[in-house]
């Protein structure tokens, strides 16, 4: 429904293509996944004292949740397409942190804060770098002012 709106008043016209792009591949590090298997029914750990000077800090701490939904989070970190490649389909808990800095280029680097690619290689993971086709939605045509009603 909201295409065609679109496509009347806008003329939108539009199609998908796979594009090679570069993007990232959560894959299991070479010693293993170092993830805690979740437990239905057994309440929170107590969170343990991570350290830190109040600096900003971006925590994740869930239960219950897949390899997959953890890769999404990071593709929204690095805002770049991550795929979940471990092969893990269980349900972990995760309980992790690190530093908004790591993410920004022009920040100071804080000694003691983790960074994304720290906090991933903590629970056995790690980032690989690769280009793989994405499916992409190309824009054809697109009128800046709409038709009237």
């Amino acid at each position: 429904m909201l295409r065609n709106l679109l496509a009347e008043r806008f003329k939108l016209s539009l199609h998908r293509e796979s594009r090679e792009m570069q993007m990232f591949r959560l894959v299991v590090a070479a010693g293993g996944p170092a993830l805690k298997a979740d437990v239905d029914g057994a309440p929170p750990a107590a969170e343990k004292s991570k350290g830190g000077n109040g600096a900003p800090r971006i925590s994740y701490r869930v239960q219950g949740k897949t390899v997959a939904d953890f890769s999404k989070l990071v593709e929204g970190q690095l805002r770049r397409p991550v795929t979940d490649a471990t092969g893990l389909s269980g349900k972990y808990d995760f309980d992790i942190w690190w530093s908004p800095d790591d993410l920004n280029p022009d920040a100071s680097a804080t000694s003691d804060a983790p960074t994304l690619r720290s906090a991933i290689e903590s629970l056995g993971l790690k980032l690989e770098m690769s280009k793989e086709p994405l499916e992409v939605v190309v824009i054809d045509h697109v009128e800046r002012v709409p038709t009237e009603n």
